[in-house]
Formats: C-alpha cells, sequence, structure tokens
C-alpha cells in the first residue's frame, strides 16, 4: 500500500501461519467496491480486507466442499448492479457467486446443457449497462449470462465463419457508449454488437502476430480505447 503523502509503501504479505494475512502472493485482481471494500484475487483464494488492525478474510477451495471458491487461481472480481459479487477462476474452477452465508454458488460447463456456462476457465468479467454478465473465457470464447435465470448463452469462435470470435480466448472486456462488447482476444481487438449479431477483429495495421495478442483492454470517459498486448 502506497502513500502519497509520505511517499511510505507498507507490504502484506501471505503468511501460511496467519490466517488473516492474503491466502497467495501472487496478486491477480485488485478490487474495490462500490462501499469501498478492497477484494484481492490471487494464485491461492480470494481475500477481502478488513480495515486497519483486522487484516484479512480469505475464501479458499476446498476439493471436499462444493460450496467453497471453485479454484484457487483467481483472475477477476465484479460487484454487479443488484450487489452480488462474482468471482472468476482458473483452472477448472469456474465462475463463482459469493452468497451472503461466504459459502459460494459455482457455475461449470455441464455438457448435457446447452446453457451452462461454456468452459470452466474463466479470465474476465463484464457487467453491461442493461444487467446482463458477460464472461471472458480460455478457450471457450464469450459468455452472456443473464443473472436473474442464471442461463448462458455462448459465442464461440467457429472455423472458417468470419460472423462469429476469431479467437476462443478472451482475456479482457469492456463496453462502448454504442453498447458494443469489445474484447482484448489471442487474435486481437474484436467487438461484438448485440443488437444485431455482428463481429468484426481489429488488427494492428503492421501485421505484427505479438501484437494481434492483445490482453487488456479499457475504454475511458472520453471513448478512447487503450490496448495491452503482448508486445506492449
Amino acid at each position: 500500500r502506497f502513500d502519497p503523502a509520505t511517499r511510505a509503501l507498507e507490504a502484506f504479505p501471505s503468511d501460511p501461519a496467519d490466517p488473516r494475512s492474503v491466502p497467495g502472493g501472487g496478486i491477480n485482481r485488485l478490487y474495490l467496491d462500490p462501499d469501498g471494500t478492497l477484494w484481492v484475487g490471487t494464485e491461492k483464494g480470494l481475500a477481502r480486507w478488513n480495515g486497519e488492525g483486522r487484516g484479512f478474510t480469505r475464501f479458499l477451495h476446498d476439493p471436499s466442499d462444493p460450496h467453497s471458491l471453485g479454484g484457487e487461481w483467481v483472475t477477476d472480481i465484479l460487484r454487479d448492479r443488484s450487489g452480488r459479487l462474482w468471482v472468476a477462476c482458473q483452472q477448472g474452477g469456474g465462475l463463482n457467486l459469493l452468497r451472503s452465508d461466504g459459502t459460494f454458488q459455482v457455475f461449470r460447463n455441464d455438457k448435457d446443457d446447452p446453457t451452462s456456462i461454456s468452459l470452466n476457465d474463466v479470465w474476465a468479467l463484464l457487467e453491461d449497462r442493461s444487467g446482463l454478465i458477460w464472461i471472458g473465457t480460455a478457450g471457450g470464447g464469450l459468455d452472456q449470462l443473464n443473472p436473474s435465470t442464471q442461463r448462458f448463452h455462448a459465442l464461440r469462435s467457429i472455423p472458417f465463419n468470419r460472423n462469429s470470435l476469431a479467437s476462443g480466448f478472451v482475456w479482457g472486456i469492456d463496453e462502448d457508449a454504442d453498447h458494443r462488447i469489445w474484447m482484448a482476444t489471442l487474435a486481437g481487438l474484436e467487438s461484438y454488437q448485440p443488437s444485431d449479431g455482428s463481429f468484426a477483429l481489429h488488427v494492428p495495421a503492421n501485421g505484427s502476430v505479438a501484437a494481434n495478442q492483445i490482453q487488456s483492454v479499457h475504454i475511458d470517459r472520453a471513448g478512447r480505447f487503450w490496448v495491452g498486448a503482448v508486445s506492449g
């Protein structure tokens, strides 16, 4: 934690012997709730900062408990407009919904249910202006979730079909003023317009393969796009 006034930097290391420390030293995601609560996604689970002198509350994966966090590797965190906290996990951890009692409802792929999540490796989360949740996966494409029905609709990469995702690996998601969904993927910067179901792929002019591997996208208040790629 950095204090701009004193320029002092305070560390909060993971300590296996201290249950009030963060569960893992590899910090993948920091998320600040609208109410000021800080959530920390690590490679060993999820943590909530409880305030000065009270440390963190850990939320860990327990293979013997189906209502624990679905996986260890937390990649994204989202609080939606209805107050629900969603947690994305890699390595088969799926999409996790935190319940009021501290347990989780874990959404995983069910091969017999076409309305289940497309893949259990989840990378990115976004709530759009209509309240739908968009989920980027590591190989299964982009999923759209209606939180009210808890049904998923998968948008996949279909070979030789230009009106589909060019890549099923979606690392980042944002929404523009026209409600178009933008995705950072291994194929480049992609967009999807929900109103007509159209896709578009936007690749760098220089054609660099490394530059095509987009890992993050952010649209600022002025409508400018900020894109992070393997090459910079």
